[in-house]
């Protein structure tokens, strides 16, 4: 990612603040077996300099926007999924970037806190802008993103959704793994735990193409996503431990499986 923000600096004390950190950005072109449909995957970590967001602003947006870019090699309707800890809440810059596909450079997020630093790829615009808006699978099917993915414990104490699975307008999420309530992470005070080995929790999503539709497909026993158990995030699950979505598309993703009954 640094080296992507390097190429679209036009000055070298740019060049030097942006082309700092290791972050990557792994995206793969994938096919669908039955439907030979491609899919392109797009997994990513961003820098958890909270103090610097004009800097997960811009890697957020050079990571989607390659993605996309890859995408079109496919075909203009091939869909793109992200699986990402973007270090960012919800209503950050870095959201409203890809939630909406633009992010005006007046946003407070926008502002560089450094000496002759300019955005890359703004240039004078009056926001950036990418080619289309990313979707929260959770929020598709629940209402509403997470109250948290990251639990952490001293000496941040943070409480708060940090990670994502987002598609763009080609896919429709069907179902999400239920993650534990408050109650049950703070039994042993914060994350990781014996139960949760990671401060972050992991998110899991089914998704469907939205056209396209094979009759073969249809007939697939995963094809029919289950009934809903519940409504709200952190209930207890009963034994059909995914919420499902009011649609059907067609499912290029096995419905996953959980063992834990509290999870």
């Amino acid at each position: 990612i640094a080296q992507r923000l390097c190429d679209a600096c036009d000055d070298e004390p740019s060049k030097a603040h942006f082309g700092r950190g290791s972050q990557v950005a792994l995206i793969v072109g994938l096919r669908h077996r039955a439907l030979k449909r491609p899919l392109v995957v797009l997994c990513t970590h961003l820098s958890c300099n909270f103090q610097e967001p004009w800097a997960q602003v811009a890697q957020a947006f050079v990571a989607v926007r390659s993605a996309m870019a890859f995408a079109v090699k496919f075909g203009d309707a091939t869909p793109v999924v992200m699986g990402a800890d973007l270090n960012s809440i919800p209503g950050s810059g870095v959201h409203r970037l890809l939630t909406t596909s633009r992010l005006s450079a007046e946003h407070r997020d926008m502002a560089i806190v450094a000496e002759n630093v300019a955005m890359p790829f703004l240039r004078g615009k009056a926001e950036l802008r990418l080619p289309a808006a990313l979707h929260s699978a959770y929020k598709t099917v629940l209402g509403d993103d997470p109250l948290f993915t990251n639990f952490a414990g001293p000496p941040s104490n943070f409480v708060g959704t940090l990670d994502y699975l987002m598609c763009d307008s080609h896919l429709r999420p069907l179902q999400v793994l239920l993650l534990p309530s408050e109650d049950t992470v703070r039994l042993e005070r914060c994350l990781p735990s014996s139960r949760f080995p990671s401060d972050h929790l992991p998110l899991l999503a089914q998704f469907g193409f939205k056209s396209g539709a094979s009759a073969a497909t249809s007939r697939q026993p995963h094809a029919k996503a289950p009934a809903p158990a519940m409504t709200t995030v952190g209930s207890r699950p009963t034994p059909a431990q995914l919420l499902t979505s009011d649609v059907k598309p067609h499912v290029i993703s096995r419905p996953p499986v959980t063992r834990n009954r509290d999870v």
